[in-house]
């Protein structure tokens, strides 16, 4: 028999082990968490229109810390870089997409409301002076079918709100559609974008 481990592979390889600690609880859809922006940057689309794109994490409760766990989790495992795309929201802010634009300055308003003395116009616009900032975040369920023709889920980030609309319990949250987790196929952990076709 051949041998199955190939030499190239195996000389090339970084040494890794496996997670000892547990990963925080994977966030639900239509629950109320207290969100941080860990990043905020100019990008570009896959059709390289330009666009600004906002990464956000659990800020705290069990789920605190879920997406950079997440991260930590597929790098050592896939070597993979990039922040989860179920937590990045992606605004087309060059002036050529209105609809994203309002989108893009409710998530600022929103900000500007959870964060005292918070005003995004007095940065100059800058989008680093969003990192650090709390704000109030929902995620959805996506529903799509796999490569396989398969019903799937993935969890999104639905919406930002004002941190006192949750703690006050008065946001206006998405539903959770996903069917009882044995019925179905759960392809919401790392943000497969390109198997996501929206």
């Amino acid at each position: 028999m051949a041998n199955a481990v190939n030499r190239e592979a195996f000389e090339n390889s970084e040494i890794a082990h496996p997670r000892l600690e547990d990963m925080p609880p994977k966030p639900k859809a239509g629950v109320p968490y207290i969100g941080e922006i860990v990043n905020a940057y100019p990008s570009e689309t896959k059709n390289g229109n330009p666009c600004t794109k906002v990464e956000f994490d659990i800020h705290d409760g069990e789920s605190a810390g879920y997406f950079q766990a997440d991260l930590e989790d597929r790098s050592q495992r896939f070597g993979a870089d990039n922040w989860s795309f179920d937590a990045t929201q992606t605004y087309y802010t060059d002036g050529t997409n209105n609809y994203s634009m309002k989108l893009f300055k409710g998530m600022i308003h929103d900000v500007e409301e959870s964060n005292a003395d918070y005003n995004f116009m007095a940065t100059n616009l800058d989008l680093e002076s969003l990192i650090g900032k709390v704000v109030g975040i929902a995620f959805k369920d996506r529903k799509y079918l796999d490569k396989n023709g398969e019903d799937a889920y993935a969890l999104t980030l639905a919406r930002t709100y004002p941190v006192s609309e949750i703690t006050g319990g008065t946001a206006d949250l998405p539903k959770s559609t996903k069917p009882p987790e044995d019925d179905m196929i759960d392809h919401s952990v790392g943000g497969s974008e390109p198997d996501i076709p929206f």
